[in-house]
């Protein structure tokens, strides 16, 4: 990770505290570096990046009342305002390591003019932020510049192609973008050329080349952070001395960080396995060794933490988001309700999808706290857990569901009715018996659903006195459909007269159920497969009501196939 050290001389004396220009440069670039580090880690709509953004717009603010325009020279490790240098990378190559990312793409001088932080500072984050993880053939920082093309900010650049300078063409206002450096020319007759080479008499073979070539493309491909993770590891295990094993738990909390911030998730995931090994392996680990390898893993699946995770892999890209699938593999029992709560708010199928399988792998190897999960205070985790509970058929998750249906939210009693429907044990399905005259219509639909699909004939009695009461008149037809057809899927032939009465009986003065009590009687007689359910359907072949008249037809035809 970067560091801005306060400003200090090339001879390395520090400059005059009192000079108001020279601190206000250090502080703008300070705040500079912290809105590129920000910008990698938040989404643009995140207070905490909005925040970074605006302290950045104030410090450069402060800085254009003291100077009219901010030039720095760029090496490296350095950006440097005349012979003052006034910021330092810590480590090149580092996720935000501002001089180094200019430098690597050829920009040797920079110019910052007023204005610069209002219209143009977002867009130069976000083209920083480009080339840090851009492939091999993308552009580069200088063409991306030159096309963006800011009206506050000015370069020069120096560009070697195969030894000949690179020349940007002029600005309109009159400033040379990236013009060359004399010695890029001067130095192009020590460069060696392979067409030099190829009529010599010691000439490489061309499988020879082809070896090399392979090998050159191997090295330059490889993933360097997790060879730094691994030659770590390596080092912890080789060496048994306390202090060395400190110094590399040390070097991994930072490199894990340096590696998130970097969205290098599939090197994160390497080096949390790696970790888990390590701890298991090594010989003569302490107990607080062993604790700082595996907390690795613990701190990846905090809260915080794995929600920023989240976020990020919910707005990245199809290869970042396989990445993430690899990191999400790692993540420990800890995790399991930040995931079920945001397994909800994702937007991306696939980051959904990948999520799921995260949420299966912890679950089905941690039960118990799943369980545990059942009686979460947060609604979300808590029917996302029985939920789970439910798809997986957990027979031991049935008590801690049977105690949320009597939760006061209708949400949570339907969630935990459905689950033991889907369980379907014979303690699940006792244990909707209860439900059965919950003021929830969704909880009621449940339980009868689940006792007509698992043949639960213990049921049998509390829904006769449905069929027979007169409280299911005032339930919707979809309801009186649920409960006659669970009671003719478990009455058999003892319940025809019960249903016989009800299609074809009238009551005092003649008066016949409503059509549509009728109706759901013929659909229940359908499903009693028997020769006096045939008759009594038969005998309401006629009837006046249309609706009833296409229920007995459907039950006739279902009989007899």
């Amino acid at each position: 990770m970067s560091t801005v050290a306060q400003p200090y001389s090339r001879s390395g004396a520090a400059p005059d505290d009192r000079d108001p220009v020279t601190g206000a440069i250090a502080e703008a670039l300070r705040s500079l570096v912290r809105s590129l580090r920000a910008h990698a880690l938040y989404k643009h709509d995140n207070p905490a990046y909005l925040r970074s953004l605006e302290q950045t717009r104030v410090a450069f603010g402060m800085l254009w009342a003291n100077t009219r325009e901010l030039l720095v020279a760029v090496s490296e490790t350095e950006l440097r305002h005349g012979e003052v240098v006034v910021h330092t990378d810590g480590e090149r190559g580092g996720g935000d390591a501002l001089a180094w990312m200019l430098y690597k793409d050829g920009v040797r001088e920079l110019t910052l003019l007023p204005g610069f932080q209002e219209g143009e500072l977002a867009q130069f984050l976000e083209t920083l932020h480009q080339v840090r993880r851009a492939m091999p053939d993308d552009d580069d920082l200088v063409t991306l510049l030159w096309e963006k093309d800011l009206q506050n900010l000015r370069f020069r650049s120096v560009h070697a192609d195969e030894g000949r300078p690179y020349a940007a063409p002029e600005d309109p206002t009159g400033t040379n973008i990236g013009s060359a450096v004399q010695a890029a020319a001067a130095s192009t007759s020590n460069i060696v050329r392979m067409e030099d080479l190829e009529g010599t008499l010691y000439f490489l073979d061309e499988h020879e080349i082809t070896y090399l070539r392979g090998e050159l493309d191997s090295e330059y491909t490889a993933d360097v952070r997790t060879s730094l993770s691994n030659a770590l590891l390596d080092t912890f295990e080789a060496q048994r001395s306390s202090r060395v094993r400190e110094e590399v738990c040390g070097a991994l909390d930072a490199l894990l960080l340096q590696l998130l911030v970097a969205g290098a998730f599939a090197s994160v995931a390497s080096l949390l396995r790696e970790a888990r090994v390590t701890a298991g392996r090594a010989r003569d680990i302490t107990d607080a060794h062993r604790e700082r390898l595996l907390g690795l893993g613990r701190q990846l699946s905090e809260p915080g933490v794995l929600e920023q995770l989240i976020q990020a892999l919910d707005g990245g890209s199809a290869a970042t988001i396989a990445e993430g699938e690899r990191l999400l593999e790692e993540l420990e029992v800890s995790a399991l309700a930040t995931l079920l709560r945001q397994i909800e708010e994702v937007e991306r199928i696939p980051v959904r999808e990948a999520m799921e399988r995260a949420v299966s792998r912890i679950a089905s190897a941690h039960t118990n706290e799943l369980i545990k999960l059942v009686a979460h205070q947060d609604t979300v985790v808590s029917i996302g857990a029985m939920r789970r509970a439910g798809s997986t058929r957990m027979a031991g998750a049935v008590p801690a569901l049977a105690q949320r249906l009597t939760a006061s939210s209708e949400e949570l009693r339907q969630a935990a009715a459905e689950a033991l429907s889907a369980i379907g044990s014979a303690g699940a399905l006792q244990s909707l018996e209860r439900v059965l005259d919950d003021s929830a219509r969704g909880v009621r639909l449940a339980a009868c659903r689940a006792f007509s699909a698992h043949g639960y004939r213990a049921a049998l009695p509390r829904l006769e006195a449905l069929v027979r009461g007169k409280e299911t008149r005032a339930a919707d037809l979809t309801e009186r459909m649920a409960i006659f057809e669970a009671y003719g899927s478990l009455c058999g032939a003892q319940g025809v007269e019960v249903l016989d009465s009800l299609l074809n009986g009238r009551g005092f003065l003649g008066r016949r159920p409503d059509a549509e009590v009728r109706a759901c009687a013929a659909v229940a007689l359908g499903r009693i497969n028997v020769a006096e359910a045939r008759t009594a359907l038969q005998a309401a072949a006629g009837d006046k009501e249309v609706v009833v008249r296409t229920a007995v037809q459907r039950a006739l035809r279902g009989a007899a196939a």
